[in-house]
């Protein structure tokens, strides 16, 4: 896996829920980690965390799940912390 330690094994869980207006979806995973400086940033197009490595992507990804969560009035999220990994979060209006 791209952003994962080497010592342990990957792992992702995807979950969701529904409050009264929303369905909302949750994947996590056990990678890496953001660093909060670089939270923002990720769902901007082109923008990538390490931009000299030559295997590390376009940083187009985040940015077009981040517009088709938009195109569907919802909003999209992460909470994350270093060496722990990432949940990614994003709601959709029902």
């Amino acid at each position: 896996m791209r952003y994962s330690d080497e010592d342990r094994n990957p792992v992702i869980v995807i979950s969701g829920e529904e409050t009264h207006k929303d369905f909302i979806f949750h994947i996590e995973d056990n990678g890496i980690g953001i660093g909060k400086e670089y939270i923002e940033e990720i769902f901007q197009m082109f923008k990538k965390l390490n931009p000299d490595k030559k295997d590390d992507g376009s940083g187009i990804g985040l940015a077009i799940y981040s517009k088709l969560v938009e195109l569907h009035k919802g909003r999209i999220w992460v909470k994350s912390n270093l060496e722990e990994g990432s949940i990614f979060s994003f709601s959709i209006p029902k």
